[in-house]
């Protein structure tokens, strides 16, 4: 079991090793650059990423840019300067091709054939090496001349976990070991049972709105609809116009709801419909007889013209437009 553990150890650390010898291949070190920026192809995207903040671009199915006019922008996230452009132009572009989009789909391309589909942009590291360039003749590589660096940390890496495998083999044998309690559950049990507490929470989130809609509009029949039939059949003026301007209300109230587009008066007038409401009177301006003519929004003075006109009220349990109108 120890002589187990100490090989995994070992191997992890190689690889660990190994792995930050190729971000450092990755490494494209540029003159004057104060930036630490990756240019990355994942996904059919281009990501240009600079610490916390990553920005994405669309590319083709030839892993070039989808739209010419996201070139600026991509080039400003890298923030490349005249000098870095020459640089760069020189290095993956024929001379008779400068062109800024062509750079970008010349460095997305380089990209593609690197570990892990990356370029990293940087103004520091001048010791590490620096990715050849893409026109160079390839030539025969002298291994006296390979980064001693690299074997130095296999060397560490290896140590290292000859050292773990001895600490942890000893706990071992002083401990006992812990019960994994997924043990004997595949990774397709797992995946059913995440799945399945998934679609019960929908389930759950489903219900809660089939019961609010079905009192709602139980509701809405009741309180607004029928009354409404019962006026316009008796052709009662002073009842249509208030039945009227409350289902104006509550359909701008439900259709913006269910569009994810309420405003703070919404939720109020659905709640009052039900009798559950949270809200107060207070919560929202009032207009009255009292109030002057320059306080009253363009938007509700012809409302309240015909509430005048056909004498009415009726509108004091709903919010019409963010207001309550009550005793005109």
């Amino acid at each position: 079991m120890n002589k187990n553990i100490l090989i995994i150890l070992c191997c992890f650390l190689s690889l660990t090793a190994w792995a930050q010898n190729e971000t450092d291949n990755n490494r494209r070190v540029l003159p004057n650059y104060e930036h630490e920026i990756k240019l990355e192809v994942s996904n059919g995207q281009l990501k240009i990423q600079e610490k916390e903040k990553l920005d994405s671009f669309a590319l083709n199915e030839n892993l070039q840019l989808r739209n010419l006019v996201d070139t600026s922008a991509i080039l400003n996230a890298l923030h490349f300067e005249e000098s870095q452009l020459t640089d760069l132009y020189g290095q993956y572009v024929m001379a008779d091709s400068n062109t800024q989009t062509n750079l970008l789909n010349a460095l997305i391309k380089r990209a593609t054939e690197l570990e892990g589909q990356r370029i990293i942009f940087s103004g520091k590291g001048e010791s590490i090496p620096i990715e050849e360039p893409m026109y160079t003749p390839e030539t025969e590589v002298d291994e006296s001349k390979l980064d001693y660096t690299f074997w130095l940390s296999i060397l560490g890496g290896v140590l290292g976990g000859l050292l773990l495998g001895l600490f942890f083999g000893m706990r071992m044998n002083k401990e006992p070991i812990p019960v994994n309690t997924n043990l004997g559950q595949s990774k397709e049990d797992i995946l059913l049972t995440k799945t399945k507490n998934e679609l019960a929470d929908i389930k759950t989130s489903l219900q809660q709105q089939l019961d609010f809609d079905q009192q709602y509009f139980k509701q809405s029949f009741n309180s607004i609809i029928v009354p409404l039939e019962n006026a316009l059949e008796a052709r009662d003026l002073k009842a249509i116009t208030p039945l009227l301007i409350k289902a104006m209300a509550h359909y701008t109230a439900v259709t913006r709801f269910k569009l994810e587009k309420k405003q703070s008066f919404d939720l109020a007038n659905m709640q009052m419909l039900m009798g559950s409401t949270t809200y107060q009177k207070s919560d929202f301006p009032r207009i009255d007889k009292n109030t002057s003519p320059d306080d009253i929004p363009n938007k509700l003075k012809a409302l309240i013209e015909l509430l005048k006109n056909a004498q009415a009220d009726g509108v004091e349990e709903s919010i019409v437009a963010g207001y309550k109108i009550e005793k005109l």
